[in-house]
């Protein structure tokens, strides 16, 4: 199609003209002809588009006003052919374009495509053509019509789009936790992975097709969509998160949080779940743990009480009430101030402004402390432990535990008193008494001992044993020693500081811990000197009594055999006489 001009309009126009003079309905015509072109021409500029013809042997092309203005053009230049057309076309649309040309002309069937261009200033848009095939009644094409339009601000918009349906779409499928997208009517639109995940339907089997009341346990459905119908149809304001049971594809029920909103200008709402079946049961878990924990302290022979950070009490036992004298129970004393309860247990210690001043003290100071040791009145004592908690780095209360050690104050007294008697004992003995280690080095020994040896007991102690024996036999060794019985040596003997031998009696006894094994000995000395010097002296003169014996029976038997030296026998019997007097 040609363009048309003024001057061929008014050509046309003039040819048209009646034979009367009916000047004014051709002028009032030409006007509105004129207004129409104008309108068109006004149209393809504001819509960015234009029209064009091809023709069907040279395929050459015409334009209106509007392509050359799509295209960039001068339209003052004229019309160009259809390989100028190159100069426009992006490179590599080129082929594009050429094709569709030749599709048309060949199937006679309409083409559509967008093309980019590059405009003579250098400025690169996106047009969209549209060509029609114009057929004789032979169905021959005669020409080839269509339309450009620059929709180079459209594309971009679409790629805008495109590129901010991409943005929300990985920021909904990458959320972190399960997240659907609900219709008005509860048709579940859109999930994303963790939705599977956490429902083990795949989107395809849900998006369009499932309602989200079909995945809620029947008792909470009643309550959801309440708030599903109160959010729509804005009557009041309910919930936007609250907890539910949720219901797999396996028939599992697991408790969620629902985090809901409205997506602005539609009935339509995006919800993140978030599966919180091991959380709570973690919770129960931690329940169950912590009334375990507080049954076994409130089963406890130590007082325990609990202090929350805000300085109220948390927790006390039955042992802390007793022990204090307190007439309140365990539970009526939980939520009471630190300071209320301090004025209820002050008059308890025996010195009770130091108390309160040293309680404050521990508590300004913040650190543990460890087996301090309590003075109550009615001679009660007690250690108390001070323990700060944290959780984290963040302070979390403090623990007080107070042990009742009275009667281990006394059995201590006890104990210590008879191990003052018992040392007298051991050291006021007659017995010397000594200790070895293992390795048999000496320990300890009684002044018994130290006198027996006539060394002091600087000079004996940490020595070996063997420096103060003179026996070959290693009675310290544990191969030497017996577990069930005593060992008695007689007549052992030791070495005193002047190398003289002591004789003794001595009993050793194998010491062992609790697990059996050797750790020395202990060792009773009896001093038998006294007794072993009689018994020496003893058996000399039982000696030369039996010479002097001997001696007689044999002056005797003189006598009597040899009669004829009576002279000689009395000589004899006076040299036996006075060898007895000699030795009595």
């Amino acid at each position: 199609m040609k363009k048309t001009n003024k001057k061929s309009l008014d050509s046309e126009l003039k040819d048209c003209q009646p034979k009367n003079d009916g000047k004014g309905e051709i002028r009032t015509l030409k006007m509105s002809l004129e207004d129409i072109e104008n309108k068109f021409i006004e149209a393809q500029s504001i819509a960015h588009f234009g029209f064009w013809e091809l023709d069907p042997e040279t395929w050459d092309p015409t334009w209106t006003e509007g392509v050359f203005k799509v295209l960039g053009y001068d339209i003052e230049q004229g019309q160009v052919k259809y390989y100028d057309q190159k100069k426009v076309v992006h490179p590599e649309d080129w082929n594009l374009f050429h094709d569709t040309v030749i599709y048309v002309f060949k199937t006679g069937n309409d083409a559509e495509i967008d093309l980019r261009i590059i405009r003579p200033d250098g400025k690169k848009r996106v047009i969209h053509i549209i060509g029609k095939p114009l057929k004789d009644n032979n169905n021959k094409i005669i020409s080839v019509r269509g339309t450009v339009q620059d929709v180079t601000e459209i594309k971009e918009m679409e790629a805008r789009l495109r590129e901010s349906e991409s943005f929300y779409r990985t920021l909904f499928e990458n959320t972190g936790t399960a997240s659907i997208i609900v219709d008005e009517d509860s048709t579940i639109l859109m999930v994303n992975t963790q939705f599977e995940t956490l429902s083990g339907y795949s989107k395809e089997s849900v998006e369009g097709k499932k309602s989200w009341k079909g995945m809620v346990l029947k008792e909470d459905l009643e309550t959801l969509e309440k708030y599903h119908s109160m959010r729509r149809n804005a009557i009041g304001t309910p919930p936007s998160s609250y907890e539910a049971r949720f219901i797999d594809i396996e028939g599992n029920i697991k408790i969620i949080r629902i985090d809901v909103a409205m997506i602005p200008g539609t009935k339509r709402t995006i919800a993140s779940v978030n599966d919180l079946t091991d959380l709570k049961l973690a919770e129960k878990r931690l329940q169950t743990t912590l009334k375990r924990f507080y049954t076994i302290l409130s089963n406890l022979g130590a007082s325990i009480l609990l202090v929350t950070e805000e300085r109220l009490i948390e927790f006390a036992n039955p042992a802390f009430c007793d022990y204090f004298d307190l007439n309140e129970s365990p539970e009526e004393l939980t939520g009471f101030t630190t300071a209320k309860l301090i004025e209820k247990i002050k008059p308890v210690y025996k010195y009770p402004d130091e108390a309160i001043n040293r309680i404050n003290e521990i508590i300004e100071r913040w650190e543990p402390v460890t087996g301090e040791e309590i003075h109550l009145n009615r001679e009660k004592t007690c250690l108390r432990d001070f323990i700060p908690i944290f959780v984290g780095n963040k302070p979390y209360g403090r623990l007080w535990v107070h042990v009742d050690i009275t009667e281990r104050k006394k059995m201590e007294k006890k104990l210590v008193d008879s191990e003052r008697q018992y040392k007298y004992i051991v050291e006021k003995s007659a017995a010397g008494i000594f200790i070895l280690d293992k390795k048999g080095i000496i320990q300890y020994l009684n002044e018994q001992m130290s006198d027996l040896l006539r060394f002091s007991k600087n000079e004996i102690l940490e020595k070996h044993i063997k420096n103060f024996i003179t026996e070959q036999v290693e009675f310290y060794k544990p191969e030497n020693l017996s577990k069930t019985k005593v060992i008695r040596y007689d007549g052992f003997e030791f070495l005193n500081k002047t190398n003289n031998k002591v004789w003794t009696i001595l009993t050793v006894t194998p010491i062992y811990n609790e697990k059996m094994n050797y750790t020395g000995l202990i060792g009773i000395v009896t001093d038998i000197g006294l007794q072993k010097g009689l018994e020496q002296g003893f058996l000399e003169r039982e000696t030369i009594l039996t010479d002097i014996i001997y001696d007689l029976m044999a002056l005797l038997n003189d006598i009597v055999l040899k009669e004829e030296r009576p002279e000689h026998n009395q000589k004899d019997i006076f040299k036996t006489f006075e060898k007895i007097f000699e030795n009595s």
